[in-house]
């Protein structure tokens, strides 16, 4: 009766508050977007093995010693809930993405744990009217009106359950409007951080200017094969094989002990590089895999022992060497087999190994070809320099001056020129290329894997159109990257305890 009693009283307040009108949206913080506080939770993933203990699970973390469990009814659990629906309708499968599912839906929870915990702790308690207002769509009929008789419809257990994942909806916003000052659209935030007005104005005026480019390109991958065999031409110990097999482990005192029942022929070497090997360098033949001059150096970077190895006759072992973070036995099965320059597998790892220690000289190579184009697209024009050289170019559709690519107005086109990746943090590209007036051409500058070279096409003011989405939209980014300052706060705060990766290994995949 006391129950009934207390279901009249909500079923008259909420009543009250509905005024038959047609309930209104409820504007949700980006924070919340995703947990849809009213949702009902109408299936909870629990594999087998759970199952098979009772459906128990241990918490998944703490913040500042409050659990975070995966239980029915839970936030957590509604998490995994919303983000299987969300995942179902990007068209990928749920029992693929579980991984994926768990861990956003445990990064909500702890966001939504620390958020009220925070709030709980001082002292704050949702009103009564407040939770009532929050409780109205859910009992609204098709045309957004309070309905009685869905309230009455609607077991004693899911009133309870609705209403306090309503209050506990309105602690977590409370914490982020204390903190962001966040409020519903039209109304001045009363709390938390604020916008000067002079913001938007300077991000306006910051997107104001744009530019386009004509870009020439020249691709470092496009480095041809003669210029690699004349690099390892010159540097042929370089690229000289040697053949041997290899036995690793782990310290120095093992390693001896591998070497002394070798030198005793108390253990075949074959057995010894399956059986005792850590197999750093090698498979459980033994056989070494990085056997090019250049791999030993880096594998052995003391001289004496390098010399010694690659000095070794056939059949001989070395003696234990360091190798890497590890500790080695070389043994020699045949002669050091010196590099032909004509064969097209050797030119290609030379140009793998230019590619990783000898950057500098494919650039030199390109840099040279670009400052030839623009020396002569200076006198005869950009297209006529283009087409006589065969110079590959794409227009750069304007843009203005936005280093990092700041979300808050229009970025790089990286996506319409792939070439342009990577340009948005290149300081000198993005100087160079706002420095540039006329028809002036720049100097060849690096950018990612290419050589380019840029001509300004037009220096432009941006789309009003442009300009007043920036307007519209500012606050929505504020908030944004205010609610990501929360998270990284959260996450970082020493008073969060994450077991999330140990019980979900342990207990969804019985690994751990």
């Amino acid at each position: 009766m006391k129950q009934h009693t207390h279901d009249e009283h909500i079923a008259g307040a909420i009543h009250a508050n509905s005024g038959h009108k047609p309930v209104k949206k409820i504007l949700i913080s980006v924070g919340s977007v995703i947990i849809l506080v009213l949702a009902a939770v109408s299936f909870i993933f629990l594999p087998a093995m759970v199952q098979s203990m009772g459906g128990e699970l241990p918490a998944f973390g703490y913040f500042d010693g409050v659990p975070i469990k995966y239980e029915n009814g839970s936030y957590f659990a509604q998490a995994v809930q919303n983000y299987s629906q969300l995942m179902q309708l990007q068209g990928y499968p749920v029992e693929q993405s579980m991984f994926t599912i768990f861990n956003s839906a445990f990064n909500a929870a702890v966001l939504n744990t620390a958020f009220t915990h925070e709030v709980q702790k001082a002292g704050y308690i949702v009103p009564a009217s407040q939770i009532n207002e929050a409780m109205m769509p859910y009992y609204a009929d098709i045309n957004g009106n309070y309905s009685p008789k869905k309230f009455n419809d609607t077991p004693q257990a899911e009133r309870i359950r609705v209403r306090d994942q309503a209050e506990n909806q309105l602690l977590h916003q409370r914490y982020i409007d204390d903190l962001t000052g966040a409020a519903a659209a039209g109304a001045e935030p009363v709390y938390g951080a604020k916008i000067s007005s002079k913001e938007i104005p300077f991000i306006r005026q910051a997107a104001l200017q744009e530019r386009s480019f004509r870009m020439a390109i020249f691709n470092t991958a496009d480095y041809p094969q003669s210029e690699a065999a004349a690099f390892g031409q010159a540097h042929a110990d370089l690229f000289t094989r040697y053949d041997l097999s290899v036995i690793t482990a782990a310290t120095q005192q093992e390693a001896e002990s591998i070497h002394r029942q070798l030198a005793a022929n108390e253990i075949v070497f074959e057995d010894a590089a399956a059986s005792l090997s850590l197999k750093n360098y090698s498979g459980d033949d033994g056989k070494l895999t990085e056997n090019y001059r250049y791999q030993l150096q880096n594998m052995l970077s003391n001289e004496a022992d390098l010399a010694a190895v690659t000095g070794l006759a056939a059949g001989a072992l070395s003696g234990v060497v360091q190798a890497g973070a590890s500790y080695a036995v070389f043994r020699a099965d045949g002669p050091a087999v010196q590099p032909d320059f004509s064969d097209e597998a050797l030119l290609a790892d030379v140009l793998a190994y230019m590619r990783i220690y000898e950057t500098g000289i494919i650039e030199d190579y390109f840099t040279a070809q670009a400052t030839d184009f623009a020396a002569r697209a200076a006198v005869d024009g950009f297209d006529q320099a283009s087409a006589a050289l065969s110079v590959r170019t794409v227009d750069i559709p304007a843009f203005p001056l936005n280093y990092a690519d700041n979300a808050l107005f229009a970025t790089i086109p990286s996506a319409a020129v792939p070439e342009l990746s990577g340009a948005q943090t290149n300081a000198e590209f993005l100087e160079t290329a706002f420095s540039l007036s006329g028809q002036e051409l720049s100097q060849p500058l690096v950018l990612g894997e290419n050589i380019v070279v840029l001509q300004l096409a037009a220096a432009e003011e941006a789309d009003e159109t442009d300009l007043n989405l920036i307007d519209g939209n500012y606050a929505t980014n504020v908030e944004q990257f205010d609610y990501q300052s929360l998270q990284n706060a959260v996450m970082q705060d020493p008073r969060f305890q994450n077991d999330f990766f140990t019980v979900y290994f342990e207990y969804f995949t019985g690994t751990n």
